[in-house]
């Protein structure tokens, strides 16, 4: 459904969909933060991002992941960039939260 996802990213405005990045990352922060209530043990938010930043860093994940779309990459390297990406932000938050780092994506890559 790529054609359909471009539409969404570039031609939503006026739309349900105007907001979809935004939407995507608070409920991406939401899930971030129960993994941190389940790995740390507490009911307490994580400390190490303000709001700002949280949200900065989560809808800066998501455009990466967008680009991979918008500039048409082959599948086969798509694919690889997404397992490369979702290491990289897995390993910063569990760095920020001071948690312990997870097995990487296991697509084959060192």
């Amino acid at each position: 459904y790529k054609t359909e996802f471009l539409i969404l990213l570039h031609g939503a405005d006026g739309t349900p969909y105007s907001n979809m990045l935004h939407e995507m990352t608070e409920h991406e922060i939401i899930s971030v933060r129960r993994l941190y209530q389940s790995r740390s043990g507490t009911e307490d938010p994580p400390v190490f991002l303000n709001p700002q930043l949280e949200h900065i860093v989560v809808s800066g994940m998501f455009q990466g992941l967008f680009e991979l779309i918008i500039h048409d990459v082959p599948m086969e390297t798509a694919r690889a960039c997404v397992h490369y990406l979702h290491d990289f932000y897995t390993a910063g938050f569990a760095y920020t939260m001071n948690l312990p780092l997870p097995p990487r994506s296991g697509d084959g890559h060192t």
